[in-house]
């Protein structure tokens, strides 16, 4: 790319550049450390962005609003004036000498049974003047948020660690390699997000009835699958799985839909 390279980090940064674009940028990435430590400021400014945002309410709503607050806390709450319900009293047959145990209940003399009166205390009932009162809460709070505007907080957004992510990570550490066959391949990772990066220059692509194979080098040399890799001669690809103290990452032509382990190498490049 040319000098201007620098001027698209911040389209490459909202996603905005076309395949080829970002192929390339990401390219100028790896010899750039300027545009790596700038790309993690801008990251980190989006990152903020998502979590909140602020929205400006029309100028007319704000007297709107609160004109219909104080409308309704005005009106009658057309509270009923026939007073509580009388209580009903209910009788109930007790014993003259209290209630007694089950286990030594004495023989029942229905002539000696009393007759007690149970008053039940009045029910509270949510009337017209209660819903009221809660109707105006609810409106002022309403009023509130439409005045003064709104601001989110999202606990839940969690942005998804992408290739750019791991290419301008403070710990990022690479590496490259030349393919059989030609073509250059580089492997980025990142400990602290514990993901890695495998970028290809001009790597051919598979012949037919193969696939590219991408791995993850473990740091007891044995290999993981990092995932398929698609057509494209210069590509940028963030690896499938945890990348945390890889030891390297490498290419092989694998039969369609991929192998468990590698088979036909084509370059492995360590870290």
């Amino acid at each position: 790319m040319t000098d201007d390279s620098h001027d698209l980090i911040g389209a490459y940064a909202m996603d905005a550049l076309n395949a080829d674009e970002a192929a390339a940028f990401e390219l100028h990435l790896l010899t750039c450390p300027t545009c790596r430590d700038e790309l993690v400021d801008l990251r980190e400014s989006l990152a903020d962005l998502a979590g909140s945002y602020e929205v400006e309410p029309p100028a007319a709503l704000r007297g709107a609003v609160l004109g219909a607050v104080a409308n309704l806390a005005a009106a009658p709450t057309h509270a009923s004036t026939a007073g509580p319900e009388a209580p009903t009293s209910v009788q109930a047959e007790v014993p003259p000498n209290g209630p007694s145990c089950p286990d030594d209940e004495p023989a029942r003399d229905d002539s000696s049974e009393t007759l007690a009166t149970v008053t039940p205390l009045p029910r509270r009932s949510a009337g017209p003047a209660h819903r009221s009162r809660w109707q105006v809460l609810v409106a002022a709070a309403v009023a509130l948020i439409a005045v003064l505007g709104i601001s989110v907080w999202q606990p839940w957004v969690q942005r998804t660690v992408t290739a750019a992510d791991v290419l301008a990570s403070s710990d990022a550490v690479r590496a490259s390699g030349q393919a059989v066959g030609g073509g250059t391949v580089t492997v980025v990772r990142s400990n602290r997000l514990g993901r890695a990066v495998l970028v290809t220059d001009a790597l051919p692509d598979a012949p037919s009835e193969k696939v590219r194979q991408a791995w993850i080098m473990r740091p007891d040399g044995t290999f993981v699958s990092g995932g398929l890799i698609p057509s494209g001669v210069s590509l940028t690809i963030l690896l499938e799985g945890d990348a945390r103290d890889a030891k390297g990452a490498g290419v092989s032509l694998e039969p369609p839909g991929g192998s468990a382990q590698p088979s036909d190498v084509l370059v492995v490049v360590g870290l």
